[in-house]
């Protein structure tokens, strides 16, 4: 990525723990650091300070959730004042933002207008890239990854119109969905992407998912077939195995349930962990 400027990353930052309890009306901090994408926002202050610092949420294709520090400000009189943080082009302190992340306030006009802020900061457009179907699918995968699926759409759906068979978009979109339990969203997206890509273990495990959820288990039964055959991944093997033990186990189909439990133990070496569900089921089997 063409970087403009040398960067300070701070690896720690004290307002993103052991903050204290803010009582003041004009900022309200309820918003997940996710959900204040491409905003200007304030973080609690810490307990010992008077002094909230302020900046920018953005995301970065590569590095994910970050926050870019402005200033601080304190209150007085019931007035934002700013204070005299460095804030030149040749530095930029930065964090990674994740889940020990406090919640944080979402400056509104007035308060960006106190604060003399613009619209956007003018370094953004460095690291945003919304006509790049590879910049829109990784958007899209930083917020899956930390559960701000309903996030992701936007920028994966964006993508999709443009490039539909984009390396991992598919997956990215499927996934999305299937989280937000949007299983009739996911399923066309996810039976278009295993006709082009039919050795992508990844989406027929999506799409069996898809399936089950959607009570088609006949079809989920052979996705997870196909995906097992595909798959070199016994970790991914043993997991649509387990779904699929579940699914029978439900049915009190033990002759079915008996053919994916074998299955799920042929390739649970990596996850023996989910042994422990197959021998609850058999146990409950037995009792019928």
């Amino acid at each position: 990525m063409k970087k403009h400027y040398s960067i300070l990353l701070v690896l720690f930052l004290v307002f993103q723990v052991s903050v204290s309890q803010d009582s003041n009306p004009k900022l309200e901090f309820n918003t997940k650091y996710y959900d204040a994408v491409n905003e200007w926002v304030a973080f609690p202050k810490p307990s010992e300070s008077n002094t909230y610092i302020f900046g920018y949420i953005y995301i970065d294709e590569s590095a994910g959730f970050t926050f870019h520090m402005k200033d601080s400000f304190s209150l007085m009189n019931g007035k934002m004042v700013a204070g005299q943080v460095v804030d030149s082009k040749a530095t930029m302190i930065k964090s990674r933002l994740g889940n020990r992340t406090s919640l944080v306030a979402i400056l509104n006009e007035s308060q960006k207008k106190e604060l003399n802020l613009p619209k956007e900061p003018d370094w953004l457009n460095t690291y945003v890239n919304d006509n790049n179907v590879h910049y829109l699918k990784q958007i899209g995968y930083h917020y899956n990854h930390v559960s701000a699926s309903h996030n992701a759409l936007k920028p994966l759906l964006k993508g999709y119109a443009m490039e539909p068979h984009y390396e991992g978009l598919e997956f990215e979109l499927g996934f999305a969905y299937n989280a937000l339990q949007q299983f009739d969203k996911a399923i066309p997206v996810l039976e278009k992407a295993v006709e082009h890509d039919i050795s992508n273990h990844l989406l027929y495990k999506e799409l069996g998912y898809a399936y089950i959820n959607s009570q088609k288990n006949d079809k989920a039964e052979k996705a997870y077939l196909k995906g097992i055959e595909v798959s070199n991944d016994d970790a991914i093997k043993c997991e649509m195995a387990l779904n699929m033990s579940n699914v029978f186990f439900v049915a009190k189909n033990k002759a079915k349930f008996k053919e994916w439990a074998a299955i799920t133990r042929k390739y649970s070496s990596k996850t023996p962990q989910y042994l422990q569900y197959i021998e609850y089921f058999e146990k409950e089997l037995d009792k019928m």
